[in-house]
């Protein structure tokens, strides 16, 4: 785990949902109060998702979904505000974020984002979320303030549930039968779950892009803290994380502008491994971009990813797995199941993903198309959304990736 994980630990902590709710709202006051500080920003920050996007010139629709299991989830088209191109025959692109993130952070970081570049190479792009962020925190007989329950899920349930049924409905809307699935982080945890539970939904997929796949766990450098904090989230029994509001945003604010950098690097190094190529304003955009929203039992699970060394669904104990999945343990999630063409980006300094084990995915996969290496030595988990370099390290050579997988099609059909 990471000092950010940790803070949103000691932010979220509670005994009930009650305690929790008070202490979000401790949060917001004390988010509010910095407010009044006056610091010099950038123009960009903490305009919505729609302000922003139309401020860098592009539309925005929001569709909405609802999973078969009740939870109701914003989908984000994005377009070019001069041209109407939702008529075109564009292939269509299904963006998913990482955990503690939303839509949001594929548009955040200026015109160089991944969604607007992909929107100006000709890709019509979607923009999915899971359950329990800013866009996915609604259902249909739950309160997320109220019932417990309504946390009670990981990416397995996210895998299972949100992502068919957002797919569906962009397949649907765009009238193609397939897509290009571009995850980064645990968008990709997610998929791998999606693929192998519901192998019927891999020939949806024209091409599976996996940027820094979180999937068998790694970093030993975060085994330190891992008991530490499944004890800590178990004995306060935390549900949800990192509620969107005024806090980490106004933090982000007065203390990630300008000369004040310390605190923010610190934290993103926790996570990332590396902060270099990281530019001053990019940090300051993803306080408003991340935190967005999770539940506990992610993190719980990842915990369990990690100990294991396995990909493997939630381990309950050996009585409520008996009761769940029919046997003691925690099943694997059958990586061979995955039969949708993948392409797997890296970088050897992302501290989340040792080199060993992106090795490992790729030797568990069946059809891996593309090992693509981001060889900037500074390069790191964040840097796939947050690097001031991603046009030319990342960008680039997927967008190229992907013009190749369209033309190899088309000449095919």
């Amino acid at each position: 785990m990471n000092v950010l994980l940790f803070f949103t630990f000691l932010c979220s902590a509670k005994c009930s949902l009650i305690s929790q709710n008070i202490l979000y709202s401790i949060g917001d006051v004390v988010g509010k109060s910095l407010s009044v500080i006056n610091v010099h920003t950038d123009p960009d920050w903490g305009l919505g998702i729609e302000e922003l996007t139309h401020r860098h010139g592009y539309n925005i629709d929001t569709h909405e979904v609802i999973t078969e299991d009740g939870y109701i989830l914003n989908i984000h088209r994005l377009s070019h505000e001069s041209k109407n191109m939702s008529d075109s025959k564009r292939p269509v692109v299904f963006l998913m974020h990482a955990l503690s993130t939303s839509s949001r952070i594929w548009v955040y970081m200026g015109p160089q984002s991944l969604g607007y570049a992909l929107v100006d190479a000709g890709y019509d792009v979607w923009m999915g979320n899971a359950r329990g962020t800013r866009y996915g925190r609604k259902h249909i007989r739950m309160n997320p303030n109220k019932d417990p329950d309504f946390w009670d899920f990981s990416f397995d349930e996210v895998g299972y549930y949100d992502l068919p049924k957002m797919i569906d409905y962009v397949l649907r809307e765009t009238g193609t039968q397939q897509l290009i699935y571009i995850g980064h982080s645990q968008g990709n945890t997610e998929f791998f779950a999606m693929a192998s539970r519901r192998p019927e939904y891999n020939k949806k997929i024209k091409v599976a892009v996996a940027a820094g796949p979180t999937v068998f766990a790694g970093g030993s450098r975060n085994r330190i803290q891992v008991t530490f904090l499944t004890i800590f989230i178990r004995l306060l029994g935390i549900k949800e994380m990192f509620r969107p509001g005024p806090l980490v945003p106004q933090f982000g604010r007065v203390f990630c502008s300008g000369k004040l950098l310390n605190p923010c690097v610190l934290i993103y190094k926790s996570g990332s491994g590396s902060t270099a190529s990281v530019a001053p304003k990019m940090m300051l955009m993803l306080t408003c971009a991340a935190p967005e929203g999770f539940s506990s039992k992610m993190v719980l699970h990842y915990v369990q990813l990690l100990k294991s060394g396995e990909f493997k669904r939630y381990d309950y104990g050996f009585v409520k797995n008996k009761a769940k999945y029919g046997q003691h343990s925690a099943p694997n999630i059958d990586l061979s199941k995955v039969t949708a063409p993948v392409a797997i980006f890296y970088a050897p300094n992302d501290a989340n993903i040792p080199m060993k084990k992106i090795g490992r995915l790729h030797d568990a996969l069946p059809n891996v198309q593309m090992m693509y290496e981001i060889k900037d030595k500074h390069f790191s988990h964040v840097d796939f959304v947050g690097s001031k370099e991603r046009g030319e390290l990342f960008n680039t050579p997927l967008i190229s990736y992907l013009d190749s997988v369209v033309h190899s099609s088309e000449d095919g059909s």
